[in-house]
């Protein structure tokens, strides 16, 4: 997927991080064609949501990132390319929770801008 002429991969981070991790080369090529990546970060699903937090879920961004930096993509390229999404789509949700996603999204995307790169 990562060869294919595409702008950004969004992949489901929450549950697979680990699976994209055996292809760094890929991911450090393709982000130096100017890609994106987008985190499937926040669960789409009510039972694994209502145990998060923006701290818990930034922990588990930071762990789903580190593999990249150790095979020798910067941690700040990374998140510059970077964006943060539910971890497949919304319509599962309850009003309220798919709320509750999208809230955790925002401020956990203004926490990572301001610690990475020094913004907010």
């Amino acid at each position: 997927m990562l060869g294919l002429p595409i702008d950004i991969l969004s992949f489901d981070a929450y549950n697979y991080a680990g699976a994209l991790s055996a292809y760094a080369a890929e991911v450090r090529s393709f982000l130096g064609k100017g890609s994106a990546m987008a985190w499937g970060i926040v669960p789409n699903d009510e039972d694994h949501l209502a145990k998060e937090t923006v701290a818990s879920l930034k922990d588990r961004l930071e762990e789903a990132i580190a593999p990249f930096a150790k095979d020798g993509i910067a941690f700040r390229q990374l998140v510059k390319q970077s964006l943060v999404t539910p971890s497949c789509g919304l319509a599962s949700l309850s009003p309220a929770a798919a709320e509750q996603a999208l809230a955790f999204l925002a401020e956990l995307s203004d926490k990572v801008r301001a610690r990475y790169l020094g913004t907010a």
